[in-house]
This record gives C-alpha cells, sequence and structure tokens, in this order.
C-alpha cells in the first residue's frame, strides 16, 4: 500500500482559495458587483438624425421600460410610440433585459436582450470626440424591438452639451 500525501489536495485547493478570496470573476470591478444596480441605472437613448428614436430606462430597482418611436419625415408630432416593459439584471459588464409585457407589440414579448454596459463609450459614431456611458446590444435580430444601435446615457450626453 502506498503512502499518501496531502501536498497534491494542497495545491489543487489553492486556485480553490484564490477563486473565493477574489471572487470568480478577477477582473470584475468592485463597483460592477452583480447586487449593484446604481452604477448602471439611468436613461439611455440612441442619437439618430432619421425618423426613429429609442429610449431604454434601467431603474435602479430592477424594473426597465424599453420606448421606440418612428414617425414620418417632419411629423414627429404624429410618432408612433411602442413600449415595453420588464426587468434587468447585471452580471460584470453585462446587463440582461428581460422585456416581458407590452400592449403596443404583444408579439414582441417576451424577450430576452444581452447588453454591454461601459462607463466610457467613445462618442466617435456620432462625430464626438468625448466618452460617455453607454450600452452596446451585443446580438442585435432583426426581431427584436431592442434595435441594433449604440446607447448613451442621456444625462451625460446633455452635460455634454447633446441637444
Amino acid at each position: 500500500m502506498s503512502k499518501m500525501t496531502t501536498q497534491p489536495l494542497r495545491i489543487c485547493l489553492l486556485p480553490v482559495f484564490l477563486l473565493v478570496t477574489w471572487g470568480c470573476s478577477p477582473s470584475q470591478p468592485e463597483s460592477m458587483a452583480s447586487d449593484d444596480l446604481s452604477s448602471v441605472a439611468g436613461t439611455y437613448a440612441t442619437v439618430s438624425e432619421s425618423e426613429w428614436s429609442q429610449e431604454l430606462r434601467l431603474n435602479a430597482n430592477g424594473t426597465a421600460e424599453l420606448i421606440n418611436g418612428t414617425w414620418a419625415p417632419g411629423d414627429w408630432e404624429n410618432r408612433l410610440s411602442y413600449q415595453y416593459s420588464g426587468r434587468w439584471t447585471l452580471q460584470g459588464n453585462e446587463v440582461r433585459l428581460q422585456l416581458l409585457e407590452s400592449r403596443t407589440s404583444p408579439q414582441h414579448v417576451p424577450r430576452t436582450e444581452t447588453l454591454r454596459y461601459e462607463a466610457e463609450l467613445n462618442l466617435a459614431e456620432i462625430g464626438r470626440e468625448e466618452a460617455a456611458p453607454g450600452l452596446i446590444n451585443l446580438n442585435p435580430r432583426d426581431d427584436s424591438p431592442l434595435w441594433p444601435g449604440t446607447m448613451w446615457r442621456d444625462d451625460a450626453l446633455r452635460a455634454l452639451g447633446w441637444p
């Protein structure tokens, strides 16, 4: 019978100890913990010169509202509005949006979307040199109420003097 040693066990437990001590995602910023929705909560909007708009409200209590608007050229006052409500969670920098209800487009719910949050998302896409907090749709689909495109936090855009 061979003599057993505990050294291999100690070596195997070291990675487990490190994961428990540092968390499962050592690269995850402390401010982005899964229960800290307030760091990402806010209203995000697309920037468009076309006849459409998209606004996503991520509330600190985990509820969400998506509002899409479309209109004929020059007829913004008579725009059509499509509204969706649901919940959202945060894991690292990944926002999981669950659209659960819609009175205006019930055929598009329930649906789950995944976005990436960036605290400093470059505004070059809209011709600016600054950066602002923003969301990027990771899996844009044609049949989704969450349209492709970048969304920036509305209050940050306004602070930069965006209309």
